[in-house]
């Protein structure tokens, strides 16, 4: 039989079991889901879902490790460059790995901006 993960503890001091997650918790996710806007709102369109399956047919691989690729990452972020939204050659194909690796290094892990003495 395979030994249990430990409960943890949460940041309010209620114990959680493992695989739980604490009420404290999933209010302050639904507050800032709620404050956050539409993906329309974020660029994520019509117009975008038709190029993302488009450029997922023709791009099938994860560019940075080989495995089968789910993600379309801008190469220049849609902030930096709004015009180059749908652009083909600012696109990349990624797995769900290597995508979430890029999206937490160029959003510094949480904190908002790039983390000094790392590039892109």
């Amino acid at each position: 039989m395979m030994a249990r993960r430990p409960a943890s503890i949460c940041g309010c001091g209620l114990r959680i079991a493992s695989g739980e997650r604490c009420p404290c918790a999933k209010r302050r996710k639904a507050a800032a889901d709620a404050a956050r806007p539409s993906a329309a709102a974020r660029g994520y369109d019509a117009e975008w879902r038709k190029l993302r399956s488009r450029f997922l047919a023709a791009h099938p691989r994860c560019e940075a490790c080989g495995a089968a690729a789910h993600e379309v990452d801008h190469v220049q972020s849609v902030a930096e460059r709004p015009d180059l939204r749908l652009a083909w050659p600012n696109l990349r194909a990624l797995c769900k790995s290597c995508h979430s690796r890029r999206t937490a290094r160029d959003q510094a892990f949480g904190r908002g901006s790039p983390i000094a003495g790392r590039g892109t």
